[in-house]
């Protein structure tokens, strides 16, 4: 699910609590950084 441009900073916070929620717990899914147009995105 991509987030609209709109409510990107409005949820920012929640991403990041998702994110980390993931990365501590949840050992089948994986992260990664790619660089796309110039910024580096995880993906």
């Amino acid at each position: 699910m991509l987030i609209e441009p709109q409510d990107r900073k409005r949820l920012k916070t929640l991403w990041e609590r998702a994110n980390k929620q993931i990365s501590e717990h949840e050992s089948r899914i994986r992260a990664e950084t790619q660089l796309i147009h110039g910024e580096e995105f995880n993906v």
